[in-house]
């Protein structure tokens, strides 16, 4: 990668625009490289018991507002809407690692009337607070098959082909002793929603008007 970024670099300084683009498709192919192998790693972590998390207090929003700027789709928009400010005790990693992985499927699933909402709310239940990260799927219906989509090497996107992003995310979410959810509100609209309990003593929420 270190490479490529060199080559990309003297090219830019020489003005040689179709060598800047074959540098940077060969950046974005690393990068799904990687990714994939990561994937599986993680596949082989959870199968020896090796797969951790590593809880440190964290501002959900801005995790959401990085992904959602990194992945960059012009066919699809992408519109967020959360508090200022969502503080909890979770794996920042791990979460954004979840995002992108619903992200990549359901923008996948995306036709070109398709919109996509990312949420972050607050929803209290009998055992305390819980926050909840839900991607909105409005448009196009996806597969009604959703049981099958946590499974491993079913829910495939572009991004590595292999069909474990969902997988994994569940996982995320079981290690944080939370849940992933897809469920369809009506023939136009799902809703892929990752749930977190916190401590409400650990759970900081600041809004625009604060």
């Amino acid at each position: 990668e270190g490479r490529l970024d060199l080559i990309k670099e003297h090219a830019s300084r020489e003005g040689r625009e179709k060598d800047i683009r074959n540098a940077e498709s060969s950046i974005h192919t690393l990068h799904l490289l990687a990714r994939g192998i990561s994937d599986l790693l993680d596949i082989a972590r959870l199968n020896q018991g090796l797969f951790v998390i590593n809880p440190q207090s964290m501002n959900l929003v801005a995790v959401v507002q990085e992904v959602v700027t990194d992945f960059d789709v012009k066919h699809v928009p992408i519109s967020v809407h959360t508090p200022a400010e969502v503080v909890l005790t979770a794996d920042p990693e791990r979460l954004r690692q979840a995002l992108e992985n619903i992200l990549a499927y359901v923008v996948s699933q995306a036709s070109q009337q398709t919109k996509i909402v990312v949420n972050v709310s607050i929803e209290e239940r009998t055992d305390g607070p819980w926050v909840l990260l839900i991607v909105k799927h409005v448009g196009s219906p996806l597969p009604q098959q959703f049981g099958s989509l946590l499974q491993p090497f079913v829910s495939k996107t572009q991004l590595t082909n292999f069909g474990l992003g969902l997988y994994l995310t569940n996982q995320i979410a079981l290690a944080h002793l939370g849940t992933l959810t897809i469920d369809s509100r009506d023939n136009h609209e799902t809703w892929l929603t990752f749930a977190l309990p916190v401590e409400e003593e650990e759970l900081e929420v600041r809004n625009d008007a604060e």
